[in-house]
């Protein structure tokens, strides 16, 4: 009789997980360091506003004046909060980056409002751009979702 013995099938599945686990850790660090570098570009300051005015309608111009300009004055001085508010963070199975101010899609989500084209960085571009440098087998197995609250 000839034989061979396989042994170590313990430690074999053992070090496969540690394989495993420590390369999940590196796709989900991969996903959160986008998430800080995309949070980090958003936060970057708009231009100054171009005269004259671009408004989107006469609707919007006559809210703006109606309401001393949204509530913030005119002229407009800019808080930093738009900026600030940007936030990465961690989830299960990767990360998530966003902004929670309802106005933040007119200076930089689809929405984007006509003062601020060519002005503030566009959401769902820095998003593609920064996704595009991240290593091609973790870039063709991602999974992004966009999500505007109304």
């Amino acid at each position: 009789m000839f034989r061979i013995d396989f042994s170590g099938a313990k430690q074999i599945v053992s070090t496969l997980r540690g394989v495993a686990d420590r390369l999940f850790h590196t796709v989900e660090g991969e996903l959160y360091q986008a998430a800080v570098t995309i949070q980090n570009e958003m936060r970057e300051e708009g231009k100054p506003i171009v005269y004259p005015v671009q408004w989107d309608s006469a609707k919007q111009r006559r809210a703006f004046f109606a309401t001393n300009g949204f509530g913030r004055g005119i002229p407009t001085k800019r808080t930093g909060k738009t900026n600030s508010a940007w936030k990465a963070i961690r989830i299960e199975n990767g990360a998530q980056v966003g902004n929670p101010l309802a106005h933040s899609r007119h200076v930089s989500g689809f929405k984007q409002s006509r003062i601020h084209r060519g002005r503030w960085k566009v959401f769902n571009v820095v998003v593609a751009s920064v996704l595009f440098k991240l290593p091609a087998k973790i870039r063709e197995r991602i999974v992004v979702t966009f999500k505007v609250e109304e």
